[in-house]
């Protein structure tokens, strides 16, 4: 299936409100089977990117200090830490703009039926309502421009993307196709998609609402700043060409992954109880506003079996008593402290559950086989005794069941995101080795992104990490083959959509290589951590 070329959401709307009415009209009486499959997944994707993205806003509107109440005379010059915070805002609402524009190409044929266009439709009109209303709040500050549009590679933002977003949303044209959907607005939001006609409404008011008040002295304004050579013409913006693939490679290789069953099962060899997974799936719209090039960690516990050789050591025995159970065996004292997350653990399978992930679902057991099924995935071995891996299973089971936290804010246990259980397993505490991972606040709240730790490898080498494997994705030539530790310490700082770097042709193999690594060694038992420099993230 090919996705409409040309504008947003599908291309523009030619030939004026005729034929806008004629191809609603056409769509509503075809099939509603195309996307039958994908359709409800879509439809709750859709909510879940308008929530995320008021809430930034309301946040933001907290924050005068940050994003000013009131349009400035002058532009303020913030500290650093300040600037990198708005940078942190800006890539959440502009990876959840880019999710948006990609759920609308994805549905943007019109083949999809009344569902299909209803979702086209509201995904459209979601993108540009928040984009309008995050364009308003920065704009009142003359001197954020400059801060957005810088690059930040840890965030995975490239340059001028800020600049780029403007160049679409506040020119004239988009206001002008606008107007014309709208005439279509009540046949679009059919009886096969009731619950987009809320959504629908809002986000179409909220449009009409600016452009009689900032939406065109926001665009008069841009197009001055514009004016002069080539930027007097509307430039076609980086997200463009990035939404498009999101939408092509969703469509094209939705259930599927570049990481074969043939290299989970290589890799499935090398893994050990404690070991912290980082993947990435460039066709996971659900893995949006998470910052950088990684967008995914989870933790290898192992089965009932590995856990019970892997932690029979002395030492860990000798923890295990402390704990209270007197036999010494970890596993039951998993069962007796841990005992509903014990039984979902050991009643799942076939295959068996070995990874502790918090996902759409909350955090929950998944087979490796399923933790795995991704596009580029590297392991970290934390240079930690076994005593201090054992903590951090017993500490992670503990989180299991809990819901996933759409908020990401590290202050509360009631829900989790991917990488607050990573943390939280082998956090620091008084007279208890851990990771001392740092956190970085956004909008008031303390998190930490799956990214960071592939910095940490980067800047600190082995001190806090062992890379045992890194299995590197390559979406043109449609394989993930075996990469070395210095590509992975490049890898954190690659674009957020990484469908955009070049390839070299030369350097693309004949076919899928397995993985083969060898397992790094550990830290011996009783060893402290070798916890480095202190990483700093802007």
């Amino acid at each position: 299936m090919k996705t409409r070329r040309g504008g947003r959401g599908g291309g523009r709307w030619p030939g004026g409100r005729l034929v806008v009415c004629i191809l609603a009209l056409a769509v509503l009486s075809g099939p509603a089977t195309s996307f039958a499959g994908d359709a409800t997944a879509d439809e709750a994707a859709l909510h879940r990117l308008r929530s995320a993205l008021a809430v930034t806003l309301m946040r933001m509107g907290q924050r005068d200090e940050l994003f000013p109440a009131v349009r400035l005379d002058a532009a303020r010059v913030l500290a650093l830490e300040a600037r990198a915070e708005a940078r942190r805002v800006w890539v959440s609402v502009y990876d959840r703009l880019l999710a948006l524009d990609a759920l609308a190409r994805a549905h943007g044929e019109f083949s999809g039926g009344a569902r299909g266009f209803a979702l086209h439709h509201a995904a459209s009109l979601a993108h540009y309502r928040y984009a309008l209303d995050f364009i308003e709040r920065t704009e009142r500050d003359p001197g954020l421009d400059a801060v957005l549009n810088e690059a930040d590679p840890a965030l995975g933002l490239p340059a001028d993307s800020y600049r780029a977003l403007k160049d679409e949303i506040l020119h004239p044209a988009r206001a002008g196709a606008f107007a014309s959907r709208r005439l279509v607005d009540r046949v679009a939001i059919s009886v096969e998609a009731p619950g987009l006609e809320a959504a629908t409404r809002s986000d179409a008011d909220r449009i009409w609402e600016m452009g009689r008040r900032d939406g065109p002295l926001l665009t008069a304004r841009h197009l001055a700043q514009r004016a002069g050579g080539a930027g007097a013409e509307a430039a076609l913006p980086v997200q463009e060409g990035v939404a498009r693939r999101m939408a092509e490679i969703r469509v094209r290789r939705v259930g599927s992954a570049l990481i074969t069953e043939h290299q989970i099962a290589g890799l499935r060899a090398e893994l050990r109880p404690g070991d912290v997974l980082l993947t990435r799936r460039e066709w996971y719209v659900s893995n949006v506003g998470i910052p950088g090039f990684w967008s995914h960690t989870a933790l290898y516990v192992g089965d009932g079996a590995e856990r019970g050789a892997y932690f029979d050591t002395p030492a860990v025995r000798s923890w295990v008593v402390a704990q209270g159970e007197a036999s010494g065996d970890f596993e039951r004292l998993l069962a007796a402290t841990r005992p509903e997350a014990h039984r979902r653990a050991s009643d799942s399978g076939p295959p068996p559950a070995r990874v502790l992930e918090a996902i759409a679902e909350g955090v929950a057991f998944t087979p490796l086989e399923r933790a795995a099924h991704a596009d580029s995935i590297a392991v970290l071995r934390p240079r930690l005794d076994r005593v201090t891996k054992a903590r951090a299973v017993w500490r992670a089971f503990h989180y299991a069941g809990r819901p996933y936290d759409y908020h990401f804010d590290f202050r509360s246990d009631q829900a989790l995101v991917c990488s607050e259980l990573v943390y939280k397993a082998y956090r620091e505490l008084p007279g208890e080795a851990g990771l001392a991972l740092p956190l970085e606040r956004t909008l008031g709240r303390p998190m930490m992104t799956p990214n960071t730790l592939a910095q940490i490898f980067s800047e600190e080498g082995t001190q806090r990490f062992e890379l045992v494997v890194f299995l590197d994705g390559d979406e043109r030539a449609g394989v993930a083959r075996e990469s070395t530790p210095e590509a992975f310490k490049t890898s954190w700082s690659r674009p957020k959509w990484h469908i955009l770097l070049p390839v070299d042709e030369a350097t693309l193999p004949a076919a899928e290589v397995p993985p083969a690594a060898s397992a790094p060694s550990e830290a011996p038992e009783g060893a402290a951590p070798a916890l480095g420099s202190q990483h700093l993230m802007e």
